[in-house]
């Protein structure tokens, strides 16, 4: 151990040459440990030393504390009020110092930079916390105040070499060195487990891209089939239905719209008010509701209103609202009525045939596969495309060649790092 250790000094000295070394880059972390493990583990005995011995300085501030708060005045005739003072500045002081002291009590287990830290922060406060006390004591008790800011002083220089130590530019550089070790350690795992995952994703598309063809190829076979042939031709005729439905209703629709301003005001005036509402509301299911045909004289009696001027429109409108009225007798009604209940069964009768073939044919259920399947390729390629980028934003090589000229500047070496 002394020999590697005494080694790497004149390493870090430069007063050895630098010797060729090659590792593989999966053993390039534990190389690097093992290389500056002796002169870590030396460092950390040192740092760890020295912060032994900084809180046993803190501890033994407690003796001169105590010297100073039991310390009688020499001189008798001074007065009263500048005794008072005097206390009032030595209570003070004595309870700064002993807040300092007694911050230091549980911090044997700390790692020493936190320590630092704590130390310089603690030491300030207290430097200027107790600084005018300080200065009124030392007119007061000279023995006492110099022995005291002797043990100060002796903490203060322990920080001091505490902080020098752990600013060792020689340290820090071989420090570095494991650190960016460490950090390309774990870029190459991410790296490898990344490569890991996409390639299962791209089996995961692979085999989901088979599927989708096979889905695709049965669906394709179910088309060809003798009862999709007749669903399609069921579903045109049905369509047609539809079309005609849709065609007769527009009809009776427009009929309607173009009395309804008329039907309106004559609406007022009617005692077939909930007749004429209803033609109103909806034309089509009002003469399916209406066997009777009660609109009829309702029309009769608004042809007449408008005929005689009772109901005022003008002549444009008045002409067309006859003409309208005049058609619409009770066969024409009738035979409306008639196509839409004819229609509205046949289009029923289709649409159960319908679906009695589609219950006997999964193309519902190979449909709802594909899209799914399509669903998870889409995300499955979004993956990996995301898995794609992150691995590109990964530079191993860039990185190691750094870490390659700090190491061997560091260690002295002429190292060679091998990639599998």
């Amino acid at each position: 151990m002394n020999l590697m250790l005494n080694f790497l000094k004149k390493i870090l000295k430069g007063e050895e040459k630098p010797i060729e070394e090659e590792v593989k880059i999966e053993d390039l972390s534990a190389w690097v440990e093992e290389k500056t493990k002796p002169i870590c583990q030396e460092n950390d005995e040192i740092v760890e030393s020295l912060k032994r011995e900084a809180i046993e300085l803190i501890a033994r501030l407690e003796e001169p504390l105590q010297d100073l708060l039991n310390a009688e005045l020499k001189n008798d005739k001074i007065p009263l009020k500048e005794i008072q003072i005097m206390e009032g500045h030595r209570n003070a002081y004595i309870q700064k110092v002993k807040q300092f002291i007694n911050g230091f009590n549980e911090m044997r287990g700390t790692n020493p930079e936190e320590f630092l830290r704590v130390l310089d922060e603690k030491f300030s406060y207290m430097a200027k916390q107790t600084y005018k006390s300080f200065f009124v004591l030392q007119e007061f008790f000279g023995n006492e105040t110099k022995l005291m800011a002797k043990k100060i002083k002796e903490v203060e220089e322990a920080k001091k070499k505490l902080k020098e130590q752990l600013e060792d530019p020689k340290i820090k550089k071989i420090k570095e060195i494991r650190k960016k070790t460490r950090e390309l350690y774990e870029k190459r795992e991410k790296k490898n487990r990344l490569e890991e995952i996409k390639k299962q994703k791209e089996h995961e598309k692979k085999e989901l891209t088979e599927k989708r063809k096979e889905l695709e190829k049965e669906l394709e076979s179910l088309r060809k089939g003798k009862e999709y042939k007749e669903l399609e031709r069921l579903r045109m005729e049905s369509k047609k239905t539809e079309d005609e439905l849709k065609a007769v209703e527009r009809k009776i629709h427009a009929d309607f719209a173009v009395i309804e301003h008329a039907l309106k005001k004559y609406q007022r005036m009617a005692l077939e008010q909930e007749i004429i509402d209803d033609y109103l509301k909806n034309p089509k299911k009002a003469l399916i509701t209406d066997t009777e045909f009660k609109i009829v004289s309702c029309l009769k009696k608004l042809a007449e209103l408008v005929k005689d001027g009772k109901i005022e429109m003008k002549d444009r409108r008045k002409d067309k609202t006859l003409e309208t009225i005049g058609k619409m007798t009770r066969d024409y009604l009738n035979g409306i009525a008639l196509e839409l209940s004819r229609l509205q069964y046949e289009l029923s009768e289709k649409n159960k045939l319908i679906k009695n073939i589609k219950s006997q044919i999964p193309e519902d259920d190979i449909l709802y596969r594909i899209e799914n399947t399509n669903s998870r390729l889409k995300s499955t390629e979004k993956e990996i495309s995301s898995l794609t980028r992150e691995l590109n934003q990964i530079n191993i090589e860039s990185g190691l060649e750094k870490l390659k000229q700090k190491i061997n500047e560091t260690l002295r070496v002429e190292l060679t790092i091998s990639i599998s």
